[in-house]
């Protein structure tokens, strides 16, 4: 991930998959409820969706790399700081009341 200009390949369903997961996530970082507008203004780009599990263990499957339980709002503070992380560490912190 390098601030949102990520060339890989998400699949077709990406794109309608992303409004879903923003829309969930109420448009707001999950980990530090930055809004988007907060966000498009601090950044000048919308609120990136990581996925846990990188979609690269999924190889072609794509639709279950994109599934919305693997999928969460975040920051461009947020993101990377979670991004290193392994799958259970970030379900931990993400889903905790816990700080980074």
């Amino acid at each position: 991930w390098n601030g949102g200009t990520s060339q890989k390949e998400y699949g077709s369903n990406w794109d309608e998959t992303r409004k879903k997961v923003l829309n969930r996530d109420d448009y707001e970082c999950v980990r530090c409820s930055m809004g988007a507008d907060e966000h498009l203004e601090t950044f000048t780009i919308g609120l990136t969706v990581h996925h846990i599990i990188p979609i690269d263990v999924f190889g072609e499957n794509y639709e279950e790399g994109n599934s919305l339980d693997n999928l969460v709002s975040l920051c461009c503070r947020c993101h990377p700081k979670i991004e290193s992380l392994s799958p259970k560490e970030q379900k931990d912190i993400l889903f905790s009341s816990d700080d980074l």
